[in-house]
């Protein structure tokens, strides 16, 4: 009968010098990594907003102006506009994009006008955000 110990150590022996057996692991080794690789880059790209919810207080100088609309106009001519409430407002814009923000608004019931408030940067890691515009 042999000696049960012995007969490990030899198997174990050769199961390390066994070349194959070797590359096989780094394999397994290396495929592990880039699976948790991939997993963390999903996580922190779905981490990310793809839409903002952007908020504000609008204000126009002069005392007879209202402020009526907001256009914030991206780089590829796309415009979005929200209404100002009561000199508020609060609009979803894409995430990672530069805005035109122009400022609305009316004199009277027949005059109305319109003022560039600047560019407006959108890239936030939360989903909301809060900017003040005034002209």
């Amino acid at each position: 009968m042999r000696d049960p110990v012995i007969g490990e150590e030899q198997l174990m022996l050769q199961r390390v010098s066994d070349p194959p057996a070797r590359r096989m692991s780094r394999r397994t080794v290396i495929g592990f990594s880039v699976a948790i690789c991939i997993i963390i880059a999903a996580a922190i790209y779905l981490a990310i907003p793809p839409v903002v919810t952007v908020s504000g207080r609008v204000l126009i100088v002069g005392s007879e102006k209202r402020p009526e609309l907001i256009a914030f106009t991206a780089g590829s001519g796309r415009t979005y506009v929200a209404e100002v409430s009561l000199g508020s407002y609060s609009i979803d814009l894409p995430n990672f994009s530069t805005y035109n923000v122009t400022l609305h608004y009316i004199v009277g019931p027949f005059t109305s006008g319109k003022v560039d408030a600047g560019a407006f940067p959108v890239s936030s890691l939360r989903d909301h955000a809060t900017q003040n515009f005034s002209g």
